[in-house]
């Protein structure tokens, strides 16, 4: 834990020099979902004379407290693991407890009601799934959701990241005016309509500050039923207007 904090800004930056290493200076586009579209926003604003295009799909300009608020139960659920041991834990003897818990309630607030009413309803878990202590088929769906996330995540690399985008503004104190200004960049803003953890209304918040400096921007607001998992779920193809 005596690592230094990373931020949104600290990735882009890494990004930035492996592009200077392979040569290449301008971008046609970015793009991202969640914490990536952070970083597509700060490459637009930060690097705006190598990037053409932007598009941030359900993100924001910073963190309401409910977002925060989320991110910090995950949190709570690794430190106070007994093995956590401050961080200081051995690789063959992590808090994977805590881990797991951070994960299902990282994955609830990725989904939306609907997806989890049509998935799972109140249907009792198939006698095959082996978990004695689930009562519904939703709760074996979180356990193995946290029991494979531990297999391959790092509890600290949780608290790094999750504090990376609570801590994420765009604007960092800053005019809005003063920061857009210096965008060369077309926008593309995209939401998903079921997505209640990056609901859009911050879609149509970051649309509204770059109209603002007259930035070309479009946006759309996607009614896709997966919640804010939609960007990582394949989709019905959008009937052509």
């Amino acid at each position: 834990m005596d690592f230094p904090p990373v931020t949104i800004r600290d990735m882009v930056a890494v990004q930035a020099k492996l592009l200077d290493h392979l040569g290449i200076a301008q971008l046609f586009a970015v793009i991202g979902g969640s914490m990536g579209g952070m970083q597509a926003l700060v490459w637009a604003t930060d690097y705006p004379e190598r990037v053409k295009a932007c598009i941030p799909i359900a993100t924001c300009i910073s963190h309401s407290a409910m977002q925060i608020g989320f991110n910090e139960i995950g949190r709570r659920a690794i430190i106070t693991d007994p093995d956590w041991n401050g961080g200081n834990y051995p690789t063959d003897h992590r808090p994977l407890h805590g881990l797991a818990v951070a994960r299902m309630i990282g994955h609830v607030t990725y989904l939306s009601e609907f997806a989890m009413t049509h998935k799972f309803g109140r249907q009792r878990p198939a006698p095959e799934s082996g978990d004695a202590e689930a009562l519904f088929s939703v709760e074996s769906y979180l356990h193995h959701q946290g029991r494979s996330f531990v297999k391959r995540f790092d509890p600290n690399s949780y608290l790094y990241l999750t504090r990376a985008v609570d801590q994420f503004d765009l604007f960092e104190g800053k005019s809005p005016e003063t920061v857009l200004r210096r965008v060369n960049a077309h926008f593309l803003v995209i939401s998903f309509a079921s997505d209640w953890l990056y609901p859009p209304t911050q879609g149509r918040e970051l649309v509204r500050q770059l109209k603002r400096e007259n930035i070309p921007v479009t946006y759309v607001n996607l009614d896709t039923p997966y919640g804010h998992d939609s960007f990582l779920i394949e989709n019905p193809p959008l009937p052509a207007s």
